[in-house]
Parts: C-alpha cells; sequence; structure tokens
C-alpha cells in the first residue's frame, strides 16, 4: 500500500502531538508513574476543603464500626389530613419530599405494634392525631416525632 506525502505528513504530525500529550500534559506517563495516583493539584484541593469525607461522615463511619447503627432522623412533613369524625381519618407524611405515606388514623387502634410503618429505616407508629398534626413515636419509645 502506497501512502501519498500528505497522508505522511499527517500520520507523523498526529505523531507528533501524541508525544507532546504524553510528555506534557500527562506527565505521569512519561515519568513511569502510576497513572492512576490522583495529581498533587487534585490532593491539594482536597486538603483545602478538608478532604472528600466530612466531619459528619467521618462521625458516622466511626458509629458504624463501633457497631451503632447510623439512621438519619428522617425529615417527616404532614401534607394532608382528613378526619372522617373526631376518632378516625387519613393522613398523608412526606419523609424529605421524596416519599409519601399514607396512614390510617383510628383512636382504637393507637400504639398498635402491628400498624407500624417504616420510615427512613426507623419503625412508627401513630400515638396521637389531631386536625392539623399526628404524633408518631418508635416502636423502642425513645423518639417521638410530632408532624404538622
Amino acid at each position: 500500500m502506497m501512502i501519498r506525502p500528505n497522508a505522511k505528513n499527517l500520520i507523523s504530525h498526529i505523531i507528533g502531538v501524541f508525544a507532546l500529550l504524553v510528555t506534557n500534559a500527562i506527565p505521569s506517563l512519561a515519568d513511569g508513574d502510576d497513572p492512576t495516583a490522583p495529581s498533587s493539584q487534585i490532593t491539594d484541593l482536597l486538603m483545602m476543603h478538608g478532604g472528600a469525607i466530612s466531619n459528619a461522615d467521618k462521625e458516622e463511619n466511626k458509629n458504624e464500626i463501633e457497631g451503632e447503627p447510623s439512621v438519619k432522623r428522617p425529615i417527616l412533613r404532614l401534607k394532608a389530613i382528613v378526619l372522617r369524625d373526631q376518632d378516625n381519618g387519613t393522613a398523608i407524611i412526606s419523609n424529605n419530599d421524596s416519599e409519601n405515606y399514607v396512614i390510617t388514623l383510628q383512636r382504637t387502634h393507637l400504639l398498635e405494634n402491628s400498624r407500624a410503618l417504616s420510615i427512613g429505616g426507623i419503625s412508627l407508629m401513630v400515638k396521637e392525631f389531631a386536625e392539623a398534626s399526628v404524633t408518631l413515636q418508635s416502636l423502642d419509645n425513645t423518639l417521638q416525632f410530632i408532624v404538622n
């Protein structure tokens, strides 16, 4: 196969650009360093901003290592509540505006474990409700949320 002179010039130009790229733009390849290691600019930037993991993340990891479960407290909002009478109704509760939960409200079934629901990894049951709020309590009685 015969290569025309213009094609030879183009190929040699491409090879020259690639060699320039390898020696200047990617110095780790030219120096024989590990190409997967981050550059000093990236590590300096991470150190300037306190590292890639925030202190809160480090604390959560510490709790998980020590055996304590790391569960974030849900951010609950009452989207709607409809009461059929003083003792019965329905509520829609949102967890951080990402998930909605429809809860049947019945005074005769307050604090029943069988009616518990899991929100954000925490099992909750209805403790009390009124026209503008629903009080939820964890099964182990350690957490209580007044959702309004």
